[in-house]
């Protein structure tokens, strides 16, 4: 989809693999925003070579460390906002997605996505391995109706909510993993839309 003329914060971006496929569709404007410092560290680093490629200079993008519960970017700035698995590490969704709300445009739109709770259901932590050690990460696994409810609350309409499942083909061939993460959905993706502030 182009994105031509619009404003788009990646929310939680991490080192910026969103803002990676976002820039290709020609935002008018991109801001990415962290609470991590060495993740924004490897994105200014990504920013910085991005920049220098042909076609990609008009582009008006910056990296912003803040809590996506309270951030410095100024009210109804975006036309779009991603945010990709970052909810999930807060036990509470009235904060954020009243947040986003605050510097969404009228109108404008959400999409959020987080694990899907079936997992959790099943035990399955959210975990990462790296110099042969494996650490688990903070997550709280909420369920449909939360988010349903946190909506309303903070003046979000559902327009559409997607339970992807994982692929067969993306995993290693000799991997280790649960086979009934093949059986259920393994992550929750919606698309809010701004429907007004709320208190």
């Amino acid at each position: 989809e182009d994105l031509t003329a619009l404003n788009v914060l990646d929310a939680g971006c991490g080192s910026g693999r969103y803002m990676t496929h976002l820039r290709i569709r020609n935002p008018n404007s991109i801001v990415g925003l962290d609470q991590s410092a060495e993740m924004l560290h490897k994105g200014l680093q990504d920013q910085a070579a991005y920049n220098s490629d042909e076609g990609l200079l008009s582009i008006s993008a910056g990296i912003v460390q803040g809590c996506i519960e309270q951030f410095p970017i100024k009210d109804s700035w975006a036309d779009l906002i991603v945010c990709g698995l970052t909810l999930g590490h807060l036990t509470d969704l009235y904060a954020p997605l009243k947040e986003l709300n605050r510097v969404t445009k009228g109108a404008g739109t959400l999409v959020c996505s987080d694990f899907h709770p079936a997992g959790a259901a099943l035990g399955w932590t959210r975990d990462f391995k790296t110099d042969g050690q494996r650490f688990s990460v903070r997550h709280t696994a909420h369920t449909i109706e939360s988010w349903y409810s946190a909506a309303a609350l903070t003046g979000w309409s559902v327009q559409n909510i997607v339970e992807p499942f994982l692929n067969p083909s993306d995993i290693p061939t000799g991997a280790l993993f649960d086979s009934r993460c093949l059986e259920i959905p393994v992550a929750l993706v919606f698309e809010l839309k701004k429907v007004g502030d709320k208190a």
